[in-house]
């Protein structure tokens, strides 16, 4: 009983502090991203804003919660591809933890949702739909790593449980 209410409150706080920090990301990235949109066409600032205000804080505010990165050496300079299997909705605010521009990849579901859409389009990332010719979305892929910016890939999918890997679409 006191493990299951514990628990609940556990997700409750988290839930909290998920909510609180996508709010403070739109309140901050929209605003800073408008104004640089005439040189920031790669959406770099509202990159940044994210990067700090969904993925540093949500590890900084919560008491369970901590990252540790390894082999950041390996990260920087150029863009890289980085390969995730995603099993929480903390996984990207986690991959924001790294300290590289990056850019996330999601199918088109994604992009539909409220919120979370509206802030992946605005931020720049990209929409991978196998129904369309993807050849312009290979061409903006290899502009962005060569300007730096790192992509990542989720094969999978979609979320799975980690015990074992999904079929990659």
């Amino acid at each position: 009983m006191l493990r299951t209410m514990l628990l609940r409150l556990v997700w409750a706080g988290s839930a909290l502090i998920f909510a609180v920090c996508t709010l403070i990301t739109l309140v901050l990235a929209v605003p800073l991203q408008l104004v640089a949109l005439p040189w920031d066409h790669d959406r770099r600032v509202a990159g940044a804003v994210t990067r700090w205000t969904w993925g540093v804080a949500h590890f900084f505010v919560h008491p369970l919660w901590r990252v540790r990165i390894t082999g950041q050496a390996r990260l920087g300079g150029r863009g890289r591809i980085l390969v995730a299997n995603h099993q929480s909705m903390l996984d990207i605010p986690a991959l924001f933890q790294l300290p590289v521009a990056l850019k996330l990849t999601a199918r088109p579901g994604v992009f539909a949702l409220p919120v979370y859409g509206q802030m992946a389009r605005f931020g720049g990332h990209l929409c991978i739909d196998p129904e369309q010719d993807l050849s312009a979305l290979v061409g903006r892929v290899r502009r962005l790593l060569d300007q730096g910016i790192s992509l990542v890939i989720f094969p999978e999918g979609t979320r799975g449980d980690g015990a074992q890997l999904l079929p990659f679409k």
